[in-house]
């Protein structure tokens, strides 16, 4: 008896305890554990006291309370099972076996009047000690209620626990197993101590013990396999290379993912090795983060790597494991992007902000080195996109490319500027001329064409200067190519001194132009087109001049080719078509409506002006005839995206406008022009006339010419006329109107209304 009471001790102790614990815990399950605790320390206290007592009162009292708290200590594992399994059936059944545990609550109450589930029963110790013990009322309903409501109770929860056993996942099933053997244990317990009839009766400790099972089992237990397991799980489910040491140093776990990013080589041993040199370097073992890179399979790859230690509850180093993020895909991709931002995409060589860049970079490193830059060309490429497509202009560009990649030196920095402009600095030693006429002789074999010759050329500044403006040295190395662009003959031109006072004209000359415009210094002069045979005036083509206030009239060849290169042709253009129009509205009032004035469109203009809607809102604007106003397009000018020219005229023709290809002849194409595009007029090159001054088949060419411009119904305007000669000979062949100085040179609108508009025919000057 004794042994019984410390033991009944002990487990209330540890009862008290658990409550206080609980207690302090922040879990939401601490109250209903609390209650648990609290009946199960009634049980075995009631329990100990019951066999205590001297009366049989307090003896039948107490075990009243030790039945009625068993009861409770049931039905409150049944709760705590079903909050754990969160199984919302497990409500109503808690509720139920709630309800009969009170009816029985209510009979053993009574007990104590009505002993209709036992009574006391008195017995002498062998030391003269009196006990009380208990004899149940087997035949009595509130007995058997009491009995059965027992064992419904560890049924329900034991057949609980074993479902949940069977249906959870393995890593979890081991906890559930240990509850229901805990269960069985205490169930056979407590029928061998009955059925042996024991001295004193335990089952009020094993009620306890089941108690602190269930809940230990079920909220608290983690065994060390489920905690390797789950860390194994983790780390296998990561992208990341996990790499675990124990204290020693030694590896202990490596997930799946360190052999894609490792290779054949990520083992423990390499790992152990590359820890121990880590660890010898860095001295104290702490949190670090850092980037690196390793050779995996003959490729690089590069990491984030994150170091960390492993600290147990008192903050006792137990192990340490290091984290591998390949980065190798992002870090590929900013390179590819970097790349591309400072490469050309078609050529796979520097683009012109790249290029700049290292010029001034390799400038600065070696200011004591002679160098060049040398730029190259390729005349009229436009051209060759028109004639024979994209694909072929974008050959000739790659062949350019990778002949400055095959042949330039280790010193020789490279790159494509824009369109068919490249550029090459190197030493000046470096540079043989000669070399660039096979350059050329290596892209004309991509173009195979009697219709197009193709050449480039090649401008060389030579750097005296480095502080000066990557920009401003390249175009210098072409404006050397400029003053050879129409040559055939000539592939090299070098930059000069006196290319750089026409640079600096030039430079001024845009400087002007914005003052010069609204100033009114542009001027609108008039050269008269006469009609073959009777010599009539029948209008005029517009041509610009500049009135400057300090240099006089200076002549469209010195600013035009100026103002096209720097994009202003497009405003100066503009003002001349208004000029035109507002010219044929004083005409039309003054009753003169039969005279035209044909106005030039630059090939800038298609890419800079809506040329449709700009002419057709300025001759609604003037109120005048579209009629008599020709617009004249140079045969380049429609090389370009011809398609696209096509569909523009077609609208202007349809509008009312005529029509006229200029300089026919310079062109690369002219029969090809014709064949595609309708127009109206057709004006002779006055450098393809000048042929006709020398020999016989030249003659036949001109006859030839005229006579298709006549099958296709086309008005032949001869300009550069300078002879009765020339005139004699036109008129025999057909042409229809002349242009020259042998009639009238460009003369100021004033000048030629008072010379044409009262006498319409002309003479010769």
């Amino acid at each position: 008896m004794a042994a019984f009471l410390v033991l009944s001790c002990l487990t209330a102790a540890v009862l008290a305890g658990g409550i206080l614990w609980v207690n302090k815990q922040k879990s939401p399950k601490r109250r209903p554990i609390s209650l648990l605790f609290a009946a199960a320390f009634v049980t075995v206290v009631c329990n100990a006291l019951a066999v205590n007592v001297h009366t049989e009162w307090a003896a039948s009292f107490f075990y009243v309370l030790y039945y009625i708290a068993g009861d409770w200590i049931l039905v409150l594992i049944l709760f705590l099972t079903g909050v754990s399994l969160k199984k919302n059936r497990s409500r109503t059944t808690f509720l139920w076996c709630s309800f009969l545990c009170l009816i029985d609550t209510v009979f053993l109450l009574s007990n104590l009047k009505f002993h209709q589930v036992f009574h006391c029963v008195e017995s002498v110790l062998p030391n003269g000690r009196v006990r009380y013990g208990v004899q149940f009322e087997i035949t009595h309903y509130a007995f058997v209620l009491h009995i059965l409501l027992r064992c419904v109770l560890l049924f329900i929860i034991l057949l609980t626990y074993i479902r949940q056993m069977f249906a959870t996942i393995a890593l979890y099933r081991g906890r559930y197993l240990r509850i229901v053997w805990s269960v069985l244990a205490i169930i056979v317990i407590s029928s061998l101590g009955r059925i042996f009839a024991l001295p004193m009766d335990i089952t009020s400790i094993l009620y306890a013990v089941l108690a602190i099972l269930c809940v230990y089992f079920s909220y608290f237990y983690i065994s060390r396999g489920i905690v390797a397991k789950v860390l194994s799980l983790l780390i296998e489910d990561t992208q990341q290379g996990i790499v675990c040491f124990d204290k020693d140093g030694r590896c202990i776990q490596l997930n799946s993912a360190y052999a894609s990013l490792f290779g054949e080589r990520g083992t423990k041993e390499y790992f152990e090795q590359y820890f121990e040199e880590w660890r010898r370097q860095r001295g104290e073992l702490r949190e670090e983060f850092w980037r690196e890179a390793h050779e995996v399979d003959g490729e690089m790859h590069y990491y984030d790597v994150h170091f960390n230690i492993l600290q147990d509850d008192k903050g006792s180093f137990v192990g340490s494991f290091f984290s591998f993020t390949d980065r190798t895909e992002s870090v590929m991709e900013y390179e590819q992007k970097r790349y591309e931002a400072s490469h050309d995409e078609l050529t796979d060589i520097y683009n012109r902000k790249r290029f700049f860049q290292e010029v001034e970079v390799k400038l600065k490193e070696e200011p004591e080195v002679q160098r060049v830059m040398v730029c190259i060309d390729v005349k009229d490429f436009s051209v060759v996109n028109s004639l024979f497509g994209e694909k072929t202009g974008n050959q000739i560009l790659q062949r350019i490319a990778g002949l400055m990649r095959r042949d330039a030196s280790e010193n020789t920095i490279y790159g494509r500027l824009e369109s068919d402009h490249f550029a090459m600095c190197m030493r000046e030693e470096d540079f043989v001329e000669a070399d660039y006429a096979e350059y050329l002789e290596d892209l004309k074999r991509i173009v195979h064409s009697s219709v197009y010759r193709m050449h480039a050329h090649v401008g060389v500044y030579r750097i005296i200067d480095s502080s000066i403006n990557i920009s401003v040295m390249c175009d210098r190395a072409f404006a050397a190519i400029e003053s050879i662009k129409d040559s055939y003959q000539h592939i090299v031109a070098y930059y000069t001194e006196d290319m750089g006072k026409t640079e600096q004209r030039e430079k001024v000359m845009i400087g002007e132009f914005d003052r010069a415009l609204a100033a009114g210094e542009f001027q609108m002069f008039l050269q008269p087109q006469i009609s073959v045979g009777d010599y009539r005036v029948l209008g005029a083509e517009a041509l610009v001049r500049w009135e400057h206030p300090v240099r006089g009239m200076i002549s469209p060849g010195s600013f035009i080719p100026v103002f096209e290169r720097s994009g202003q042709i497009t405003r100066l253009d503009n003002f001349m078509w208004e000029m035109a129009c507002k010219q044929l509205r004083v005409w039309k009032d003054q009753g003169i409506e039969d005279l035209h004035i044909s106005v030039n469109i630059s090939p800038r203009d298609f890419y800079l002006v809506d040329i449709y809607n700009t002419f057709t809102s300025l001759v609604e604007l003037y109120g005048i005839d579209p009629g008599n106003l020709k617009l004249e397009i140079t045969e380049t000018a429609l090389m370009e995206e011809i398609s696209k020219q096509f569909s523009l005229l077609e609208k202007l023709r349809k509008y009312g406008f005529q029509v006229e290809i200029d300089d026919f002849g310079s062109g690369y194409s002219s029969l090809n022009t014709l064949q595609d595009i309708e127009v109206d007029v057709l004006k002779l090159d006055m450098g393809f006339l000048r042929k006709t001054t020398h020999g016989k088949r030249s003659k036949t060419i001109m006859n030839a010419v005229i006579e298709m411009s006549k099958n296709l119904g086309l008005t032949v305007v001869t300009e550069g006329v300078e002879t009765q000669e020339q005139v004699d000979y036109l008129t025999w062949a057909g042409c229809d109107i002349f242009q020259g100085y042998y009639f009238s040179k460009p003369i100021p609108v004033k000048q030629f209304e008072a010379k044409y508009l009262t006498n319409r025919y002309a003479g010769s000057v």
